[in-house]
Order: C-alpha cells, then structure tokens, then sequence
C-alpha cells in the first residue's frame, strides 16, 4: 500500500468493472496481505464486482499488528453497485483485523445490497483483547445498502467490532 510515512497510493486494492470471483488473502499467515497506510481507501469495490472474498487480512495496522497505519477514509469500502462480497469466513485463520482506519467497513449507496461481515475484528488487535480504533467508526452501512450481513449467528462467524472511537455499528438508510 505505501510507504512508511502513510503518503503512498491512493487506494490499496481497488475491484471494479464487474471484477467477480476474487479471493484477497488466504488463511494462511503466509497468504496474508497487509493493507495499510493507503491515503484513501485499503480495499474498494465499486461498479458492480461481485462474489469476491476478503479473507485473513490486516486491513490498517503493521506487519506485527500491534500498531494502527490506517488507510485515510476507510479499511474496506463496497460502494454502489457491488453485491455478495463475503469479508471473513468464520474461521479464525479466514478473520480480516480491520482497525487503526478512520472508517473500518463503509457500505453505502444504491445496489451495495447482500454483503456478508463474517468473524472479523474491527477495532481491536489481533487477539481482540485490545483496541486499536477506527477513527470514526467500526461499521457504516448507509444510503440506499440493503439487505447486507454482519455475523451469521455462529460463534466463528461473530464480529468483534470494538473500541472504535466514534461508534461501533451505525445503520444509515
């Protein structure tokens, strides 16, 4: 994503133009991306990319993920258009930590419809015992996002969306 003083690219991974069917990280620690300290967004699908997978990821902390290099606007954002993405699997290899970000997850406009947020930490550490917040807030689904998922009522497929400094879930339709 960029540099270590945070003035890198723009955004970190960007899906668009129908880009459907692609996995971002893997379960394995090898497999996993660290997606940080991007000026804007880390990961951002826009234009209808659909059935894509975000999975085991740092999304705005260090190698180490100890320490907050959050990516500007937000960690993950699904904006008008994309629909059946799945961010984390259940699976405790499968979780993406989504902190240190100023958004975590931002899901907004008409057509972002059928996300799934499936066993992620958002706000915490690794271990999820610590906080390492998102600026403003851990989840956004607003304007016009329907019928998107945060947990599947397992235990692996719980979020643990915590100490984020604004709010923790924030639904604005």
């Amino acid at each position: 994503g960029s540099d270590n003083t945070g003035t890198g690219n723009l955004w970190g991974i960007q899906l668009v133009n129908s880009a459907k069917y692609n996995t971002i990280g893997d379960t394995l620690v090898s497999g996993r991306n660290i997606i940080a300290g991007n000026a804007s967004y880390g990961i951002v699908f826009q234009n209808n990319s659909d059935s894509n997978a975000v999975i085991g990821n740092f999304i705005g902390l260090n190698a180490a993920g100890n320490t907050a290099f959050g990516n500007g606007t937000a960690g993950i954002v699904i904006d008008a258009g994309p629909k059946h993405n799945t961010i984390g699997n259940g699976a405790v290899n499968g979780r993406n930590i989504i902190s240190g970000n100023n958004y975590g997850v931002f899901i907004t406009g008409s057509g972002a419809d059928y996300n799934r947020l499936i066993g992620n930490f958002i706000g915490t550490d690794p271990t999820g015992t610590s906080a390492i917040p998102n600026g403003s807030g851990g989840i956004n689904i607003a304007t016009g996002a329907k019928f998107n998922e945060v947990g599947d009522g397992t235990v692996g497929g719980r979020n643990i969306i915590a100490g984020n400094t604004s709010y923790e879930v924030i639904i604005n339709n």
